[in-house]
């Protein structure tokens, strides 16, 4: 169980394997800066950070942003509660995992994602397999 601030999680055998998946397709990612939009409490930043990267991630709760400095290190990543649509700045990398499927308009998060990505960055995000999505 990882605990932090009002946290109580138990990664599920199906985080795991999405996980791994991601890592896996994620072998040879070097370079470049990214943002997780949505980090909670910073398991993927925790495995990214084992790679020379530049990172920077973000949530509206300020439980995870708490959560993800105690569990990653707060020097590794600038860990910050935002809201996505206020950025500006260009990524390399942008990743998104299990958070599209709660906002009012996915189509419209994707284009602001495309909007902060480099013309040739990268965007990585997932989506629970449930029938209803």
């Amino acid at each position: 169980m990882i605990q932090g601030p009002n946290l109580n999680f138990v990664p599920t055998p199906a985080y795991h394997f999405r996980m791994w998946t991601i890592l896996s397709m994620l072998r040879d990612f070097q370079g470049g800066t990214f943002l997780e939009v949505g980090c909670g409490i910073g398991l993927f930043l925790k495995e990214i950070r084992k790679r020379d990267v530049m990172g920077y991630a973000i949530d509206l709760s300020m439980d995870a942003v708490l959560g993800a400095r105690l569990y990653v290190s707060r020097f590794d990543f600038m860990i910050q509660k935002r809201d996505f649509w206020q950025l500006t700045e260009k990524y390399q990398w942008l990743f998104c995992f299990e958070l599209l499927e709660h906002l009012p308009d996915p189509v419209a998060a994707l284009k602001k994602f495309h909007d902060l990505l480099f013309s040739n960055g990268v965007l990585v995000i997932s989506v629970p397999a449930h029938k209803e999505y």
